[in-house]
């Protein structure tokens, strides 16, 4: 089975890399603070 590519080796790397980036600068921030404290779910 051959899978077809959406997006060119480096617009996908792109991709990944900017994906990275935001769950790096914006989520984990969060996730850390979640775990620290669940309380701020509520």
């Amino acid at each position: 089975m051959q899978v077809s590519k959406r997006y060119p080796d480096n617009d996908q790397q792109s991709l990944l890399e900017t994906a990275e980036s935001y769950l790096r600068e914006s989520v984990a921030p969060l996730a850390s603070e979640i775990d620290s404290a669940p309380e701020v779910l509520r």
